[in-house]
């Protein structure tokens, strides 16, 4: 890909987040979908070799990660309200939020 000099930096950072997110993503969903129930991952992710299948599950399925598992479970139901904005971030919600503040003020 090429971008225009200015917007490389921009460009870069929002790739790298992109690709972390994704990554982050497809970590709870193979932990989730497949070591949680018992399950072989490399049989439907067939680009995943053996050796690293087994130092991902031993890495997920011990008690350290377990515990720490427990523990930001139970930090993310303090969480009254959900705090994801949807696709248009904050810019998106920032109207709807000043429309609501209007009618509270009147």
């Amino acid at each position: 890909m090429e971008f225009l000099e200015e917007l490389e930096a921009t460009s870069c950072k929002k790739i790298m987040q992109m690709v972390a997110k994704s990554w982050r993503t497809h970590k709870s969903d193979l932990t989730r979908n497949f070591i949680n129930k018992g399950l072989d991952a490399t049989v439907k992710h067939t680009y995943i070799l053996k050796k690293d299948w087994a130092v991902f599950v031993k890495l997920k399925d011990n008690e350290e990660a377990k515990a720490a598992s427990e523990k930001y479970k139970k930090l993310r139901k303090r969480n009254k309200y959900d705090h994801c904005l949807g696709i248009g971030g904050y810019e998106g919600k920032s109207a709807k939020w000043e429309q609501e503040d209007r009618e509270l003020a009147t």
